[in-house]
């Protein structure tokens, strides 16, 4: 894939499960990675699972629709 994809992959630290969007270049099962959350770099993800590719363009568009849901 070109550079400009990203991948959703779940990753694990530890007991803590997460999913995000990251390069596909480093989205490789078992590879570990660090990843940037709040600002700051994060050492030590492992990728667990590797769903969907994306554009980059299409990820960063989207990031934030989480936030139009409402949960009753």
């Amino acid at each position: 894939m070109k550079e400009n994809t990203y991948t959703q992959c779940e990753l694990v630290k530890q007991n803590v499960f997460q999913v995000a969007w990251i390069p596909t270049q480093f989205a490789v099962v078992g590879k570990i990675i660090k990843i940037k959350e709040n600002g700051r770099w994060n050492d030590g993800w492992k990728v667990k699972h590797i769903f969907g590719i994306r554009f980059f363009e299409d990820v960063e568009e989207h990031e934030r629709d989480y936030l139009k849901f409402h949960m009753e």
